[in-house]
């Protein structure tokens, strides 16, 4: 189960990281051990890549 401070952090990662890579996050919730997010990523990236980052795997 995630801490107010982790969901806060976790939100802020995805933000800053957003930014960097022109991928748009278009809204998010989070939920008790997980986040639910709607994202828009530009035809170039491939979605497993950007799923990968996200889960922490490098690119």
């Amino acid at each position: 189960m995630y801490t107010r401070n982790q969901k806060e952090d976790c939100l802020l990662i995805n933000k800053k990281w957003s930014q960097i890579k022109e991928v748009k996050n278009i809204e998010g919730f989070t939920m008790s051990g997980h986040i639910h997010l709607c994202l828009s990523i530009p035809p170039e990236l491939a979605i497993s890549s950007v799923i990968g980052i996200l889960k922490g795997k490098s690119p």
